[in-house]
């Protein structure tokens, strides 16, 4: 299903043209631009990170899959590590469950295949949990070094490092998390080093001005924290919200390019019925989760699962408290980072209670875990991925100077 993705995104949206430009600065005239696109705000992304990540494999391979491509890259490298951590305290039983939900998650696998500064966020949110739990009860000077990068690195793709950095906070705060103040110095630097060109370019007053958005208002923010509480639950759900209602197999004739599935359609209606109901799974999940605490007389596994559920907890309180400082409405993709360890609850969950359960409840998680697959596979429809019904139709909506990238670009 990753590799189809990945071969069905032909398409250059208006999202993914700043990006490409980005790219092609440093891939074709060897420019390394002191800013990044702009973000939320219009405040412009600092450091060159983004045009790296971009631009040299497009140096490599001339090709707006060859970015994408690195952007899978960063995913393995995302469920590789949190399989060896979780696979190390919890054994391969949880972690097999864990990455059933984590991998085949339609909210992943939307985000995996196409360019958008938040599709590489999975790779950062893995390595901070995997830095956070070594320093659980020593400072050790490399997690902390790798800790203070990590945030640093992040903060030059996405802004919503902003809950990765509350996390932290809320950890040293309850003293779940132990840093070693060399290892953060350290790792200050070596992430700072592609801030370079920045730096450079506020010293010599040439920086790009910044057009500050008015600030949010109160229903805004208070709107904002209580879709930051859905969008926790439904993360490790199936409900992907309306990337099953935009699907072209629901075309209706001479409404667009794609011809109408009636049997897929029907299906995509299905899975919204079943996405919905999967909420709920996942906020029964939770409530378990969140609520089971260690008794003094457990073992030392027992101590390390409640380190856990303070971790999940502290990300869980970022995510509601940098919803509140939103200058705008929040949306899916400003909660992705979180999307690694809001799978953990519901996977211990379906862990612990698998070998007791009827079959009622065994069927529910079956259906729970597997049903992400077709549901996945819709995905298919959606314009991102959809298949065009021209071979020209991308290169006439891509502009004029990325029309190099899509394939088969040597056609007149």
């Amino acid at each position: 299903m990753q590799i189809w993705l990945w071969l069905r995104s032909v398409w250059i949206y208006i999202d993914q043209v700043e990006l490409y430009k980005l790219g092609m600065a440093l891939a074709r005239d060897g420019e390394l631009l002191p800013f990044g696109k702009l973000a939320t705000g219009d405040l412009p992304i600092p450091g060159v990170l983004l045009e790296i990540l971009i631009g040299l494999p497009l140096m490599a391979w001339l090709d707006l899959r060859a970015s994408t491509l690195v952007l899978i890259l960063f995913h393995l490298a995302a469920a590789l590590i949190l399989s060896r951590v979780l696979a190390k305290d919890f054994g391969w039983r949880l972690t097999t469950v864990y990455l059933a939900i984590f991998w085949l998650s339609p909210w992943r696998l939307f985000h995996s295949a196409f360019l958008w500064e938040t599709n590489y966020l999975l790779l950062p949110a893995a390595l901070h949990l995997a830095a956070c739990r070594a320093l659980r009860n020593e400072a050790k000077l490399g997690a902390s070094a790798l800790l203070a990068a990590t945030l640093l690195l992040t903060a030059q793709m996405h802004g919503s490092v902003l809950i990765l950095g509350l996390s932290c906070v809320f950890l040293l705060i309850r003293r779940r998390l132990c840093l070693h103040w060399g290892g953060v110095a350290l790792g200050s630097v070596l992430g700072s080093i592609s801030l370079i060109p920045t730096i450079m370019a506020l010293i010599g007053g040439s920086g790009l001005p910044a057009r500050p958005e008015s600030a949010a208002s109160l229903l805004t923010r208070l709107n904002s924290v209580e879709k930051g509480l859905v969008y926790w639950f439904r993360l490790s759900s199936l409900d992907v919200g309306r990337r099953f209602r935009q699907s072209l197999f629901c075309t209706e004739p001479g409404g667009g390019d794609t011809v109408p599935q009636p049997l897929l359609c029907h299906l995509g209606e299905l899975t919204q019925i079943l996405a919905l109901a999967s909420v709920l799974v996942s906020l029964a999940a939770g409530w378990w989760f969140f609520r089971r605490r260690r008794r003094p007389d457990e073992s030392t596994e027992s101590s390390v699962r409640e380190w856990y559920r303070h971790y999940t907890l502290a990300m869980f309180l970022a995510v509601l408290v940098s919803a509140s400082m939103s200058p705008v409405l929040i949306q899916g993709w400003h909660v992705l980072i979180a999307l690694p360890i809001a799978c953990l609850p519901v996977a211990d969950w379906i862990a612990h209670r698998w070998p007791t359960a009827g079959s009622s409840l065994r069927a529910i998680i079956v259906l729970f875990v597997l049903w992400r697959i077709p549901a996945s596979l819709l995905l298919l429809g959606h314009p991102m991925y959809a298949k065009p019904a021209s071979p020209e139709l991308p290169r006439h909506i891509a502009p004029t100077e990325l029309r190099v990238l899509l394939p088969d670009s040597d056609r007149p």
